[in-house]
């Protein structure tokens, strides 16, 4: 009796640790865009609604979202171009 229970709670414990990270790997769509000119430190601003950002190069962080109040850039680089 006291195996089954041990091996109820270990089913238990395997099985909450797959839902906590089974919603973590959403995606979340870039509201931010760099808008600085070149030379200058990123300055991030509100992508417009209707409007999408287009990025041109490796070189420079292009596009972020906020998650939790912290700008987490996304793997976009190049200049951003503002598209209505």
């Amino acid at each position: 009796m006291k195996r089954i229970k041990m091996n109820l709670a270990l089913l238990m414990v395997i099985l909450g640790t797959g839902a906590a990270f089974a919603g973590s790997g959403t995606f979340q769509a870039p509201t931010l865009y760099n808008d600085a000119p070149p030379g200058f430190p990123t300055h991030w601003t509100s992508i417009p609604s209707g409007a999408t950002v287009s990025c041109d190069g490796p070189n420079r962080l292009c596009t972020a979202y906020v998650l939790n109040g912290v700008i987490t850039p996304t793997s976009s680089r190049g200049f951003a171009t503002l598209i209505h």
